[in-house]
């Protein structure tokens, strides 16, 4: 059986690699290709061969760096191909939005922060033709919008609660934990200070409940996996 291709488009480098991670450890999913800004997603799209092309895309709403939003790129994405299944994984609660993502053609709505399994399973249903969303979201929005009538639907329960990185410290312990960079190398890379560096890889300990960087990856691989 051939794996489920997927394509990324989002604008945070760091979900990017901590999703492509998950995907493709995932026996069933691998990623075919990948893009930080809603511009490029036309051309991404035509540049595929027929045995590269995505069959479904993971999709965020928000970009900082671009007029363009989520719901922009799927009017786009539906323009040029109408079967590629859209998975939209954000952290957008405005009711409105949601409802106008389904309705202009996604295929579900998870949250960013849904655990591995969670991701890995609502890629899956949703290539299967069915609508998978986030419980949360589902009782914010359950009939209030038609497009919905049309699925069959599989409720996601609640990912973990995790308190949050901030960017800087996302960054720091990306190149810290996965990259396996030393404190005075990260200095360098992010044009900080050595102390600074230090200063916020104590406070992700702090944030991630880890002692060590062993602790802290694992802490941080967990929250893309149960």
């Amino acid at each position: 059986m051939s794996k489920i291709k997927v394509m990324l488009i989002d604008d945070d480098y760091y979900v990017r690699q901590a999703l492509e991670m998950l995907i493709r450890r995932d026996p069933k999913t691998t990623i075919t290709g990948s893009v930080e800004q809603p511009e490029e997603v036309v051309d991404k799209l035509a540049s595929f061969k027929t045995n590269q092309y995505p069959d479904l895309i993971l999709l965020d709403l928000k970009f900082e760096n671009s007029p363009l939003s989520g719901i922009d790129v799927i009017l786009k994405i539906r323009e040029v191909n109408q079967e590629v299944k859209i998975l939209v994984t954000s952290m957008v609660q405005n009711e409105a939005e949601i409802i106008e993502a389904i309705s202009r053609g996604a295929d579900g709505f998870v949250w960013k922060n849904e655990s591995g399994e969670g991701i890995v399973s609502a890629i899956a249903k949703v290539h299967e033709g069915r609508f998978v969303i986030t419980k949360s979201v589902a009782e914010k929005i359950m009939g209030k919008t038609k497009e919905l009538s049309e699925y069959s639907i599989d409720i996601l329960p609640e990912a973990k609660n995790y308190q949050n990185l901030t960017e800087g410290l996302r960054k720091t312990m990306y190149l810290y934990c996965f990259c396996g960079m030393s404190a005075k190398e990260i200095a360098q890379e992010l044009n900080l200070s050595a102390h600074t560096v230090n200063s916020r890889i104590k406070a992700a300990y702090i944030v991630l409940q880890a002692t060590n960087r062993t602790e802290a990856f694992q802490q941080l691989v967990e929250r893309f996996k149960e």
